[in-house]
């Protein structure tokens, strides 16, 4: 009797746990320009869903439009990768790390204009083949497993940061301006400031690495090569090192 007690015991544990993570979905945004709200998120694509993701949901772009946001909102997992979202005054996106995720992917675009992006995990905090523009707010690299954040877009198209307000601040990551490894070259550009004067702050204890060269290509006869390009003029507060294996061009952004 005791011996069988127990079993149910951990049977009803095991369901459990089973239905927090059965908990998890899909959201897709439907392409329009509209708030980031209940009405405008999908599963399957065309089927509306009238329900917020939640702390433990994945949210895709796939379709396009601007998603703007005006508040607080922690889903699990977080990838665009077409349209844009953009994070207004009082807004904060905080990705809670369901399956990591890129911040941006594809043709995303990412702006921040007065709001918050926390992104963790060396895969958290990707940029694809994507653009992110900083012009007030502020975007915290936390949390996570890994130590890295890659701004590392394709060989055809580099990853693009604009920082021209507000705050990057890198807590223990290592800022990664182009990246290679055993697949290929994943190139990147970070532009800090522009020709108006604005730049934003820099700030942290990681390190910048230009150019993060980590593989030696083998048996194709040639190396590949990986573009890193950081540009602009402004103070660079982290606290870490420099490795430059590409281009660190202090130009006044093309003024002097």
């Amino acid at each position: 009797m005791t011996a069988m007690w127990l079993a149910n015991r951990v049977f009803v544990a095991l369901v459990l746990v089973s239905s927090v993570f059965a908990t998890a979905a899909d959201f897709y945004w439907n392409g329009t320009d509209n708030n980031y709200n209940s009405l405008n998120w999908e599963n399957p694509p065309g089927t509306p869903l009238a329900s917020w993701p939640g702390s433990w949901d994945r949210i895709y772009n796939t379709a396009g439009g601007k998603v703007t946001l005006s508040a607080l909102q922690r889903p699990g997992y977080f990838q665009f990768a077409s349209g844009e979202l953009e994070i207004l005054a009082g807004g904060t996106l905080e990705p809670q790390g369901n399956g990591g995720g890129a911040i941006g992917d594809g043709s995303a675009t990412i702006t921040i204009n007065g709001g918050t992006l926390r992104s963790g995990g060396p895969a958290g905090a990707t940029v694809g083949e994507a653009a992110v523009n900083l012009r007030s707010g502020t975007w915290t690299l936390t949390g996570g497993t890994g130590a890295a954040f890659y701004a590392a877009g394709g060989s055809a198209t580099p990853a693009r940061i604009s920082h021209t307000g507000g705050t990057l601040a890198s807590n223990g990551y290592s800022v990664i301006v182009g990246q290679q490894n055993q697949w290929g070259d994943r190139d990147g550009d970070y532009y800090f400031g522009d020709a108006a004067g604005s730049s934003g702050a820099l700030t942290g204890s990681g390190s910048l690495i230009v150019g993060n060269i980590t593989a030696k290509m083998s048996g194709s006869g040639y190396r590949r090569t990986t573009y890193g390009t950081f540009t602009g003029h402004g103070t660079v507060g982290l606290t870490g090192t420099l490795r430059n294996n590409g281009y660190v061009i202090a130009n006044g952004y093309g003024a002097d």
